[in-house]
């Protein structure tokens, strides 16, 4: 995304082992996992929206700003044990842009925001805890199996909440389909087909 330009949505998107060699020793890349701005003089601005993503196990940071000073709209991202900042949007942004991350987790590790991050209903945030017994499995294995022969992300079942997680339920509605009483805070594959009414028109 460097040096991209304009609105740019991505939905149930994988990022992991960035800045690993196939033999697991650490590549010359930076090792950040899903990019969300950047340029040379660190001045651009794009608008970038995160809808039911996964990041993990990468080398460094999992959302990293990467300079950006548009907006970044987050919703219903998970991201475990990345070396880095699981979450990271500490950079001041340009005026009248925002960064919104909402419905999302993290198990392992820490994130880094600035005051001007709008987060709600977030695993790290008061009136919730996160352990292992929250998910069906914390093994991301399943992940590395091959694409559907449709081209579809293969089933897994790593991050995926537990019957009895005080996750599920818990997340508010930003538009996406859920299933349940109300969203959960992880991403759910089947609510990505559509944009959120409010960010379907240009920015």
């Amino acid at each position: 995304m460097v040096a991209g330009h304009g609105r740019i949505p991505m939905t149930v998107c994988w990022a992991f082992k960035n800045g690993y060699l196939k033999n697991g020793s650490a590549s010359t890349g930076n090792g950040n996992g899903f990019k969300m701005g950047g340029s040379d003089a660190y001045d651009l601005k794009h608008n970038v929206y995160l809808f039911n993503c996964l990041c993990f196990i990468n080398r460094a940071k999992g959302f990293d700003q990467n300079h950006n000073k548009g907006s970044m709209t987050l919703y219903n991202c998970s991201a475990f044990n990345n070396g880095g900042y699981n979450y990271s949007i500490p950079e001041s942004l340009a005026s009248g842009y925002s960064a919104k991350v909402y419905n999302s987790l993290y198990y392992i590790g820490s994130k880094s925001f600035g005051g001007f991050v709008e987060q709600m209903s977030d695993s790290w945030l008061p009136g919730f805890t996160v352990t292992s017994a929250d998910f069906v499995s914390i093994d991301p294995c399943e992940a590395y199996r091959p694409r559907k022969t449709n081209g579809d992300l293969p089933d897994i079942n790593f991050m995926h909440l537990a019957a009895g997680s005080d996750l599920i339920d818990m997340g508010m509605d930003v538009g996406l389909p859920y299933n349940g009483e109300a969203p959960d805070l992880r991403p759910v594959r089947q609510a990505i087909q559509r944009l959120p009414a409010a960010q379907q028109t240009s920015a």
